[in-house]
């Protein structure tokens, strides 16, 4: 027999439960009431310091609150991401990023800072394809050509990257998986410096961001086989998706999310997911993001989240073959 005591817990219980709701949906509604942060955990003038700061001027205006864009470089981004999970759970400070603070750097460091179960997703608002490039001196014209240049006995051919364990390092290596060929890697410190050994010749291939190797194409400079995203892009309507080429389901791009603390009320969330997905679907934006050589591409946070947990698979698999995994 179930004793009065119970009871009384119960429904003590339950009026908290009721309350918490109740407050969440309050906080909510005069949901943003001060001004609203977005750290990005990289330097000023990068793509996803640009972006996040259109974003942060549009929704300023769409939430009638200012939204205020810092910069908290380091750790491959991974020190702004920390600020962030460590802030209060209230929607006034919150991060944009790419996903690998989630999806590789965890894998190459000992002590990871963060993982994606410190974050509630908000909303992936854009995608930027990486593109295939080689050297105007390499005779291939077309990633057919360029595999059979690299399977060829005594090839010397090498690539370039933004460094060992960037998303164009293993990229490129999750491209040679599906392709075989095994040029020699040249690791730089960042995209600018391999790009322009590009163009000069030092090296013969690389798979790079569209916005720093598209000014390199246009020129006529380097020549562009493939971009990584699931269709062709907009700047480049001529360059094959990898997948079009001949390697069926390669998929490999930087996408941008926003994100808050893990205990972030739903509700807040719904309201920054509402008002981002309103903000990146007007023409002007879209077009203003095209420029900055990214696509307006939405997803909801479950299926951000979803997306995270699938390429940090990926990649995690990827840097353990690599032996590049538990760097301190």
């Amino acid at each position: 027999m179930l004793r009065p005591t119970f009871f009384k817990l119960s429904a003590k219980l339950g009026l908290a439960l009721s309350f918490a709701i109740s407050a969440q949906f309050a906080a909510a509604q005069t949901y943003p009431n001060k001004p609203v942060k977005i750290v990005v955990g990289y330097s000023p003038g990068g793509p996803v310091d640009i972006l996040g700061r259109v974003l942060a001027q549009r929704l300023s205006t769409s939430m009638g609150q200012s939204f205020i864009v810092e910069n908290k470089g380091g750790a491959a981004g991974a020190i702004g991401a920390e600020q962030v999970a460590r802030s209060p759970a209230d929607g006034y400070t919150l991060l944009t990023t790419v996903p690998s603070v989630f999806t590789i750097v965890p894998h190459t460091l000992d002590k990871a800072r963060v993982q994606a179960e410190d974050f509630a997703p908000v909303i992936q608002f854009a995608e930027s394809p990486l593109v295939l490039a080689v050297n105007p001196s390499v005779p291939a014209n077309n990633l057919k050509e360029l595999i059979a240049l690299l399977n060829k006995p005594g090839s010397r051919l090498s690539y370039a990257s933004a460094g060992d364990g960037t998303l164009p390092h293993l990229a490129m290596e999750l491209l040679l998986s599906r392709t075989g060929g095994r040029p020699v890697h040249v690791p730089y410190k960042g995209s600018g410096p391999a790009v322009q050994d590009l163009v000069g010749g030092q090296v013969n291939i690389a798979l790079e961001v569209l916005p720093t190797i598209l000014p390199m194409v246009k020129a006529g400079r380097v020549k562009a086989l493939a971009v990584t995203s699931r269709t062709r892009v907009a700047e480049l309507p001529n360059v094959p998706t990898v997948s079009e080429a001949g390697v069926s389901g390669y998929e490999a791009v930087n996408w941008f999310g926003l994100y808050a603390p893990a205990a972030t009320p739903k509700p807040i969330i719904e309201q920054l997911r509402s008002n981002v997905e309103k903000v990146v679907s007007d023409k002007e934006m879209q077009q203003r993001f095209s420029d900055l050589g990214a696509i307006v591409a939405v997803q909801g946070p479950a299926e951000t989240a979803e997306r995270l947990k699938r390429e940090s698979q990926q990649w995690g698999s990827l840097i353990q073959k690599l032996g590049l995994n538990s760097r301190p």
